[in-house]
């Protein structure tokens, strides 16, 4: 079947629209990306079996192993091959492949890729990035109501344009039975916080609206707000975003140049938050109302 995700068509085997917001095209439709089951046999990576992660990435070859999920190939940017763990369940091997694997597919075709949500508020895009259990899901669930929905977890930069392009519709929240009781919801595999991966409704499926400002998630002594100079927001995004696997000078100098061209124009600031303290949500409407 073919989906539209990341502004692009990808032909993949896997039922997604069964599990996720997902319309299948016509299977006639020219695709960029595909995605196929295949028996792999990895060339470069040495899995260890209490390992839970590993990986071996180049511009142009990738090799991932997750523990309880699978395998994966990556091709010059165009091709992922996959080979499912047997406990693996269909929505974590999907959310996977469509979150951190691809997130890789498409650093090789050369985007800018960040640990990252993004939606889409009052005609400009923003970004909220930063580690694992900064709060990143948190934020876009709380905005949805007034918000359109972009990435998740894991964000692509149009090469382009400054422009986040659309995800698999899904956010991974805290476990919570009463807030999603009328909803459908899957387990995680391998989450030490135990949380959910929630479909949602996806209303922005083509994204063209540009990145005005950036978010950069930080745990403080008090809640809040500030810009950062851009030298900070550089380094920020450098440990957020994803590059080749052992590093490689030439790939380094280029995605030094894909941040810097990111920068220019995007307002960058620290969202602060303190312990047992909330997100001021209108502390980040009002950064985003100065901007034009």
């Amino acid at each position: 079947m073919i989906f539209s995700l990341f502004n692009s068509l990808i032909d993949v085997d896997l039922p997604i629209n069964k599990y996720f917001d997902c319309s299948a095209f016509d299977n006639n439709s020219k695709t960029e990306i595909k995605i196929q089951q295949k028996k792999i046999e990895f060339k470069n990576l040495d899995v260890v079996k209490n390992k839970p992660y590993s990986i071996n990435l180049t511009s142009t070859y990738g090799e991932i192993y997750k523990k309880n999920i699978g395998r994966f190939v990556l091709r010059e940017g165009v091709i992922i091959e996959y080979e499912a763990c047997k406990r693996a369940k269909m929505p974590n091997l999907i959310a996977y492949i469509f979150t951190h694997v691809i997130g890789f597919l498409l650093y090789q075709r050369n985007h800018l890729v960040m640990h990252a949500s993004a939606i889409e508020l009052n005609g400009k895009s923003i970004l909220f990035c930063g580690r694992s259990g900064f709060g990143k899901s948190y934020l876009v669930k709380n905005f949805l109501p007034k918000a359109n929905f972009i990435a998740e977890d894991i964000c692509c930069i149009s090469k382009e344009h400054k422009i986040a392009l659309p995800s698999l519709p899904f956010i991974k929240v805290e476990n919570d039975p009463t807030a999603y009781k009328e909803k459908r919801f899957y387990p995680t595999e391998n989450d030490k916080r135990n949380r959910i991966i929630v479909p949602i409704e996806q209303t922005n499926k083509f994204n063209n609206t540009q990145i005005k400002a950036c978010f950069f998630l930080k745990f403080s002594k008090k809640s809040g707000v500030e810009p950062i100079h851009k030298i900070e927001a550089f380094k920020n995004i450098i440990s957020n975003s994803f590059f080749s696997d052992p590093i490689l000078k030439e790939d380094q100098i280029n995605h030094t140049r894909k941040i810097s061209s990111f920068l220019e124009g995007v307002h960058s600031y620290n969202l602060l938050r303190a312990e047992k303290e909330n997100f001021d949500f209108n502390e980040i409407e009002s950064c985003l109302a100065e901007i034009r």
